[in-house]
């Protein structure tokens, strides 16, 4: 049996996004910090999402970017050519590999209001094998929700979800899986969530708002995405929606009862190297929605 080697990220009062993944891998647990394999796609994919809202990149000062003291020749080119999407690419790589260490993570993490942990406290497991996950105990998610401001929680994979929703029949709190594939709440992205006749009536206004705001990041993003250097060689004619695999979760009225708010739950693909079904680009695509929770 393995216990949890370590206890979930800083909580400030502005935190708003719980992050739960399964249990630590090997490299994690012997590293003592979450998702430390390098080959795990979280860090890269969440700096890739919040990047372009940083202070750094954000300063008119090209003295401020990273890039700008490594050579004079470069920093006078960069400062000549500011605006050019290439040279900017390069200071938001060298911005993103300052995230190297735990501590520039955690500033990462709090910048951002997002909180990591795990849900399983004790399981048996073979190597860092997700499928092989038995978990026996549960770290007290519902306690950490009650004791902050937290009011999304999104879950990393697959066996992350199952585990939470059996996370929560232990308390007898049911959540239930609402459709993302359907294109009818398209539009209620782009009319301020207003009623609309196309709305679902088995659906709340909190849940079809949480729909509507996935579907059209998916449009959206599809747009930035067709014009983004990172990512020329993606097909535009992708459909973002029929393809995120994103989940949304909405719970029953008694967990809201117990926090005494509305909580959303969203779960995406998993950023672990084993899975092999995503590339970047696809996690990019369902973990885009991050940057407006």
């Amino acid at each position: 049996m393995l216990s949890h080697p370590f206890s979930h990220t800083p909580i400030y009062e502005d935190s708003n996004i719980l992050i739960l993944g399964s249990f630590p891998s090997i490299i994690s647990r012997e590293r003592g910090f979450y998702y430390a394999n390098t080959r795990n796609r979280f860090w890269n994919l969440v700096r890739e999402i919040f990047r372009l809202d940083s202070k750094i990149v954000e300063s008119k000062n090209i003295k401020n970017l990273p890039c700008a003291s490594q050579n004079s020749r470069k920093s006078k080119a960069l400062k000549k050519n500011l605006n050019d999407s290439k040279n900017m690419d390069i200071c938001l790589n060298n911005f993103n590999n300052q995230l190297s260490t735990t501590q520039a993570k955690l500033s990462f993490l709090k910048t951002n209001h997002i909180v990591l942990w795990d849900i399983a406290k004790e399981c048996e497991i073979k190597n860092s094998d997700d499928s092989t996950l038995k978990a026996l105990s549960f770290n007290d998610i519902i306690s950490l929700l009650k004791s902050s401001n937290i009011s999304t929680i999104v879950l990393n994979g697959t066996k992350a979800t199952n585990l939470f929703i059996k996370y929560l029949k232990s308390y007898k709190i049911e959540i239930k899986l609402i459709n993302t594939d359907s294109s009818p709440y398209q539009n209620i992205y782009f009319t301020n969530f207003k009623s609309n006749a196309k709305l679902d009536s088995t659906l709340t206004f909190m849940e079809s708002k949480i729909k509507a705001k996935i579907e059209a990041e998916s449009i959206i993003l599809e747009s930035k995405l067709a014009k983004s250097s990172h990512f020329k060689n993606l097909n535009s004619k992708t459909s973002y929606s029929k393809s995120s695999h994103c989940k949304v979760f909405t719970p029953s009225p008694k967990l809201t009862k117990i926090l005494k708010r509305e909580i959303k739950i969203l779960s995406f693909p998993s950023t672990s190297p084993a899975n092999a079904t995503f590339s970047f680009e696809r996690l990019l695509k369902c973990w885009r929605i991050l940057k407006d929770i």
